[in-house]
């Protein structure tokens, strides 16, 4: 990550910060204005910005909307970034550039910022030289920290996008079960997006989304990534069984059971041996009760 910033960074340098960079690279063939983790941006001086001081923030990538379209009152505008409560735009030009394209353009942020401001956010705005300054990066990103904490009405593409704090497991289970019952079924993460409650997906895989499927009683077609540990399938396959290692059978009948358990490291009769002890200890844990 820290070379493809510098070499980012270095491309700044190299054409000017004064100029459209992203326009004059692909305008000329060359590398394309993308992130290390294949985000593709306007320009480098955005993939710089978003490398070295958004990611650095301590908030998850997904938490960061990229051109998200911004609504309030009946004006919509594009942002280049949106952090929870905070609209962060990457100006073009600099102050100094008195063309008619960079008055024209200051015009149209200043109208842009306005509608932000009206609308309750915090606004930063990155300047070309804080991008390639190390010092001024440091400070945007203690600056945009503190603005993280405060409170704010927060709508994207006309939906709520609910400032931080605002996904307990309560309001979770309220905003995920009112989307369950309109669309038919537990939603994806990709639906979560869709229906713009995005923001509620870090909240839910510490729920954990299975659970609360469950709550819900809505069927799940895969678990998440990570969900089957050990102590995990041998709680189920104490519900299948009880005290007993389930028969084969049983296991057939509960297949995403029994992938978890043929796709781990270790073999049936290990898993047999690791049910032998798990009732032995939850019998000792009765007994000491």
């Amino acid at each position: 990550m820290a070379s493809r910033l510098e070499t980012n960074l270095s491309k700044l340098l190299q054409y000017g910060v004064s100029q459209d960079l992203g326009r004059r690279a692909v305008d000329a063939g060359k590398e394309k204005p993308v992130t290390a983790n294949g985000i593709a941006l306007d320009s480098f001086r955005e993939v710089a910005a978003y490398e070295g001081i958004l990611l650095n923030l301590g908030v998850e990538p997904e938490e960061i909307l990229i051109h998200h379209e911004f609504s309030h009152t009946g004006e919509r505008a594009f942002p280049d970034f949106i952090i929870r409560n905070v609209v962060v735009e990457v100006v073009m030009y600099t102050r100094e550039n008195e063309s008619q394209r960079s008055l024209d353009y200051f015009k149209r942020l200043r109208t842009k910022i306005a509608l932000y401001l009206e609308a309750g956010f915090q606004v930063v705005e990155i300047h070309p030289h804080e991008v390639v300054n190390a010092d001024r990066r440091a400070e945007l990103i203690s600056s945009i920290a503190a603005k993280l904490g405060t409170e704010g009405t927060v709508h994207g593409s006309g939906r709520s996008m609910r400032e931080h704090g605002y996904w307990s497991p309560e309001n979770v289970r309220k905003e995920v079960e009112a989307l369950a019952a309109t669309i038919g079924h537990f939603p994806s993460y990709r639906e979560l997006d869709v229906h713009g409650i995005g923001s509620a997906k870090k909240a839910l895989k510490q729920y954990p989304r299975e659970r609360l499927a469950q709550e819900l009683d809505y069927p799940l077609k895969k678990k998440s990534n990570g969900f089957w540990s050990v102590e995990k399938v041998l709680e189920a396959c104490a519900c299948l069984s009880g005290d007993t290692f389930p028969s084969r059978r049983m296991l057939e009948d509960h297949p995403e059971l029994l992938a978890a358990m043929k796709n781990s490291v270790h073999s049936m009769n290990y898993w047999r041996q690791l049910f032998q002890a798990f009732v032995l200890s939850r019998r000792s844990l009765k007994d000491a009760a």
